[in-house]
């Protein structure tokens, strides 16, 4: 959560020619404040996520649960470069959505259904396509969309 996120105990384990990539994850936060009731919300402990680079690497990273007192949900603590319901890095779907294709390693129909899911969120907002990839919203949209899923 936020542009506090490190990277810590990065460690590469090799079993054989595969290689997996393991990152645990935790902002500078004690207590983050739950995005729905704004109560200092407690770790609840951790689980294993898998997301995907450009490349088609595969990447696992430990996120941190929390859980909120007052409203009594579980959230999970995402590091920026991750979206939620995702299995793609940002960067990765903004490549996408804005057409640099080259490199990346997806499917034609992850592609297209990225599209369809930025052109309901662009209806619900009212704001154009040109504004998202001009001024750079789209990160920032993805993830205020999410929180108007809940």
């Amino acid at each position: 959560m936020g542009g506090g996120d490190k990277y810590k105990n990065h460690k590469s384990v090799s079993a054989g020619e595969n290689r997996r990539y393991l990152f645990s994850i935790q902002s500078e936060e004690v207590h983050p404040l739950c995005p729905h009731c704004k109560k200092a919300m407690w770790q609840y402990g951790y689980r294993w996520r898998v997301a995907f680079l450009s490349n088609g690497q595969k990447v696992h990273i430990l996120i941190r649960r929390l859980w909120c007192p007052r409203c009594l949900r579980i959230h999970h603590e995402l590091p920026d470069f991750l979206l939620p319901y995702k299995r793609f890095v940002a960067r990765c779907i903004e490549k996408a959505i804005n057409g640099q294709t080259d490199g990346l390693c997806c499917e034609n129909s992850t592609i297209i259904r990225w599209h369809r899911w930025l052109q309901s969120l662009t209806k619900m907002v009212r704001i154009s396509s040109l504004d998202l990839h001009v001024k750079g919203w789209l990160p920032q949209l993805m993830l205020l969309f999410y929180d108007w899923e809940k």
